[in-house]
């Protein structure tokens, strides 16, 4: 039974703060046939933290009959909405019907929501990596598949973590990141389900082929979705599709992270490995529809361990041949050779430029405070692990502003703040205005960096143009690189090492390129993370060093430098 909204029942439900402020907002948005500014208050009344209500459940077959009348925009977000709504519980009054049928309506309202929320998905030519994703999480939520839980973990391009569950042990819960895969290497798709085809013809409409290299995703995706989205589908199969949908609207490498999602974890406190898709469990509530849960909702889990898979077993396991680009596009990018510029340095590696702020800070440290007048300092790093203030022409001290003791300085570079590498997973960050003086606790964590392939940070640089606030670049000796804020979190997926690329010992980044110097293969890496496009770049001798003059790249050789242009 469709609750009317002139009911007196309606004043039997719960609400989280007047079950008859609800009814009046619903009655707004009905009459007018748009959310506005209702659907905002309504939204405070029928979800609060988390937490969904009588009058929640009770509304939902008035918005879904509301939904196809909506602009796009409005359908995107109520479907989205409702994905949230009823992974927290409303898609139930758990017995408390105010009035008998009123349970069936909401569960044939659902059901004959979910393909009139998946045309909303198909109809619109693009979405931002976001929208793509939570829309792409509500219908399969509609579908009653446990997967669509995860809308609650909010995963959007930028944030860099996830939330797990480990089922093996009692550990606190932790964010982690970099969705290291233990088992396989990243971007190893599952193996093809066999399903028990389910009643919804709609999902075999659904886009699922993701780029070259993919295949094997996209196989999984097809599966699932000429099935028409079974409960049964496994979780990791599930994601494929949800990455599919996310790739056909036009964001490839955010389809990339989440087909991380397929992959396996070690906890970092008990040792167990398990597959990420079922440690993914968040929604407020222990059950979603009709389906069950692939696992029981697990104890929390501690800080992230990648472990070092043997190359044979990994490729004998998952019919994946260890290249360059597994999870970038590797192609040819061509650099025009220009004349060396007659003013070109050679950087330091273990020298920075720290240009410090303009007023003092009443700090407690007085020489460092007196420092702070607007002046451009030269930071130095040593082999004792010292790092020092030093004025940039006479090359004197001012102070000793931290020592890693037997961490020999690897690397140095200034954005907004300085960053320091060792040749370890330790990476320092100070700011020039931190009152106190000391390093940030919130560099980027050794077991994060270990969980995105490093293991031996040798060179830093900072880039001012890839779409971020200055983000710094990590390049490590086997060739990994990963984009982090100076605050801990990543930006997008790491950049895998290359056998053809070894023992990498620096970083330059400008013009939208980042690239990497290899000594003993005598190349260069080449990477646009933006696009992700890669390609490796043969030089005529071993490399000395690298510099970006603007778009201009300059490579000391050991005959002498050369330059290009990589516009």
């Amino acid at each position: 039974m469709l609750l009317p909204l002139d009911s007196p029942h309606w004043h039997d439900l719960t609400a989280c703060w007047s079950a008859e402020r609800a009814i009046e907002l619903l009655r707004q948005i009905v009459s007018t046939g748009r959310l506005g500014e209702a659907w905002d208050q309504l939204h405070e009344e029928i979800t609060h933290q988390g937490s969904v209500y009588g009058v929640t459940s009770a509304a939902l077959p008035h918005l879904i009959r509301l939904a196809p009348s909506l602009t796009p925009v409005e359908q995107h977000n109520l479907w989205i909405e409702i994905g949230l709504l009823i992974t927290a519980g409303a898609d139930s009054f758990d017995g408390k019907e105010p009035v008998p049928g009123m349970q069936e309506t909401l569960t044939q309202s659902l059901r004959d929501a979910e393909p009139i929320a998946l045309q909303a998905f198909l109809d619109s030519p693009s979405l931002d990596a976001s929208d793509a994703s939570y829309l792409a999480l509500a219908c399969v939520a509609l579908s009653g598949h446990t997967v669509g839980r995860a809308i609650w973990e909010f995963l959007a391009p930028g944030d860099g973590y996830v939330r797990l569950k480990c089922s093996e042990c009692d550990a606190d819960e932790c964010d982690v990141d970099g969705f290291g895969d233990p088992v396989r290497p990243p971007c190893a798709p599952p193996p093809v389900p066999a399903l028990t085809p389910r009643a919804r013809p709609e999902w075999a409409r659904v886009p699922t082929d993701l780029p070259p290299g993919f295949e094997g995703f996209s196989a999984v995706a097809r599966a699932v979705a000429d099935a028409g989205l079974p409960g049964q589908a496994p979780a990791a199969a599930v994601w494929c599709l949800v990455a599919a949908m996310v790739a056909s609207k036009g964001d490839l490498p955010w389809a990339r992270t989440l087909l991380r999602l397929t992959g396996h974890f070690r906890c970092g406190t008990c040792g167990s490995v398990q597959p990420i898709a079922t440690m993914l469990d968040h929604a407020p509530v222990d059950s979603l529809g009709s389906s069950q849960p692939d696992t029981a909702a697990p104890p929390a889990m501690g800080s992230p361990e990648m472990a070092d898979p043997d190359p044979a077993t990994v490729a004998d396991e998952a019919g994946f041949k260890p290249a360059p680009g597994d999870s970038v596009s590797a192609v040819q990018i061509t650099l025009r050779p220009v004349q060396v510029p007659g003013d070109v340095q050679i950087p330091a590696r273990c020298e920075a430029l720290v240009t410090m702020p303009d007023g003092r800070l009443d700090a407690r440290v007085p020489w460092l405070d007196k420092l702070r007048d607007g002046r451009t300092l030269l930071a130095t790093g040593h082999a004792d692990g010292a790092v020092h203030l030093r004025h940039p022409l006479s090359r004197n001290s001012f102070g000793e502003l931290w020592r890693r003791e037997g961490q020999p300085v690897a690397g140095m570079a200034f954005g907004q703040d300085l960053v320091v590498v060792y040749g370890s997973l330790d990476v320092d960050v100070w700011s020039p205005i931190a009152v106190s003086g000391e390093r940030s606790s919130m560099a980027p964590k050794a077991e994060y960096l270990h969980a995105n392939g490093h293991r031996h940070i040798v060179a830093v640089c900072v880039a001012t143009d890839l779409g971020y606030r200055k983000p710094i670049l990590l390049a490590d000796r086997n060739g990994t690189v990963s984009m982090w804020e100076t605050f801990g979190v990543r930006l997008g997926d790491p950049l895998p090492p290359d056998p053809r690329h070894r023992e990498v010992f620096a970083i330059a980044a400008s013009a939208g390129f980042v690239v990497t110097a290899s000594r003993a293969d005598a190349n260069l890496r080449i990477w646009q993370p933006l696009s992700g496009m890669c390609s490796l770049m043969p030089l005529e001798a071993a490399p000395q060093w690298l510099n970006f003059t603007g778009d201009t790249l300059t490579i000391g050789l050991t005959t002498g430098p050369v330059s290009f242009s990589v516009r």
